[in-house]
């Protein structure tokens, strides 16, 4: 963990579930949000099209 700051908060996530509470008092009382972790475009695929351009599974639109 003392490599650097993400090998930290991976291994101390779970400490700061037990914290936060107490920490953030008035966000503990917000209401329940379904959420998605560890959400970035890499998850979807990404690729180049003809023209070189960066593409995601995100940007695609639905055929008709």
């Amino acid at each position: 963990m003392a490599e650097s700051a993400f090998p930290f908060f991976r291994a101390t996530f779970y400490r700061w579930l037990q914290l936060w509470p107490e920490i953030c008092s008035d966000l503990a009382k917000a209401p329940s949000v379904l959420a998605v972790g560890d959400l970035h475009i890499e998850n979807f695929g990404t690729w180049r099209d003809e023209e070189g351009s960066a593409k995601s599974a995100l940007e695609l639109e639905p055929r008709t």
